[in-house]
């Protein structure tokens, strides 16, 4: 991920991964917040994956059809 020190972003540009089940080797995230905020967790370097369980925001978790999803930078 070198490159991306090069384009000098404000804010770290962030991944998620649709998972039909549970990653291996990924911790699950431990509370419940909205998708924004999971995206900003992801963006202070912590990987994660999350579940339906995980999600306080009902319009992301109905975009996302209830799918664990992996973040990371």
């Amino acid at each position: 991920m070198e490159f991306l020190n090069k384009l000098n972003f404000d804010i770290q540009p962030v991944a998620f991964k649709f998972f039909a089940q549970k990653p291996e080797g990924i911790d699950r995230l431990d509370k419940k917040i909205g998708l924004c905020e999971m995206l900003k967790e992801a963006q202070e370097g912590k990987s994660f994956y999350a579940d339906p369980e995980n999600h306080d925001c009902f319009p992301a978790l109905f975009a996302i059809e209830g799918i664990s999803i992996e973040f990371g930078t």
